[in-house]
């Protein structure tokens, strides 16, 4: 299979991707699956900022990515959440979408804000960050989850 995510002085290499970790951003776990579905990642955070970062294979449109995390990913772990709808964005990557969730979920005490953005590789890979803090935090970590997704480089 794909070789595991390399996490190193702060870059990150995940399913063929390359991203910059910001400084004073580490591992917190690293994982071959998400969901039951083979998508290699890592997850990263800074105090109450967290970002997940995966590659999944055969995944060409990263609208249909986008969907496809929300329902398989956020939906089931969602107990009262609503999202936006979804934003155009543009990256190293090329076109993107990206779309807003606020609300509460399974197991964590405090409601949560965050984002996911969606990126596809030439080699058909699509490359999901998702971003998260605690309702009301997650502006102090945005901007700094938006530039990793936006550098974010295959190869």
């Amino acid at each position: 299979g794909p070789e595991g995510p390399v996490v190193e002085q702060g870059r990150i290499e995940v399913g063929g991707f390359t991203l910059t970790a910001p400084p004073g951003w580490s591992v917190v776990r690293q994982f071959e699956e998400i969901a039951g579905t083979p998508a290699p990642g890592v997850q990263i955070g800074r105090g109450q900022g967290a970002a997940l970062i995966a590659a999944y294979p055969n995944e060409p449109d990263p609208a249909t990515l986008l969907q496809r995390y929300v329902e398989q990913v956020l939906a089931p772990q969602a107990v009262d959440a609503q999202v936006s709808d979804v934003f155009q964005v543009q990256g190293q990557l090329g076109a993107g979408v990206q779309q807003v969730y606020v609300g509460t979920f399974q197991g964590v005490e405090v409601p949560l804000e965050g984002d996911v953005t969606v990126f596809a590789g030439g080699s058909g890979t699509g490359l999901v960050i998702d971003g998260w803090s605690g309702e009301g935090q997650y502006g102090q970590f945005q901007n700094e989850v938006h530039q990793m997704a936006a550098t974010a480089t295959e190869g």
